[in-house]
């Protein structure tokens, strides 16, 4: 009895973590650039669970300080704006956190010109 139980049990744990395994959780962004503006344009992104995505400014590949942070619904979060209040001086890394953990991140690339 107890070996079936084992087994049921450890079946079920390894559906949990297959479900875990196949949820996926990233930024999908048409634009290559995105504009210099304090109203950011950042595309759909979507998330395996509700989660926070955090903003930051990204310049030669350092973390500068946090722009700002907003929440996303678990699926597809399409056509996301994000208003950070000035525009951005540098690059912006986002990352997306669900459940207190980094799930995905991206670099926008910010037109300077």
């Amino acid at each position: 009895m107890l070996l079936i139980r084992s087994i049921a049990v450890g079946g079920i744990i390894a559906i949990s973590l297959a479900s875990v395994a196949s949820a996926e959780s990233y930024f999908a962004h048409v634009q290559q650039v995105i504009e210099k503006e304090a109203m950011l344009e950042l595309g759909t992104i979507t998330s395996d669970g509700d989660g926070v995505v955090d903003i930051y400014d990204y310049h030669h590949g350092a973390v500068g300080k946090m722009l700002g942070s907003f929440k996303v619904n678990a699926g597809a979060n399409p056509d996301v704006r994000f208003d950070i209040g000035m525009p951005p001086l540098g690059d912006l890394l986002a990352i997306l956190n669900v459940g207190g953990k980094i799930v995905a991140t991206h670099v926008y690339h910010v037109d300077h010109r």
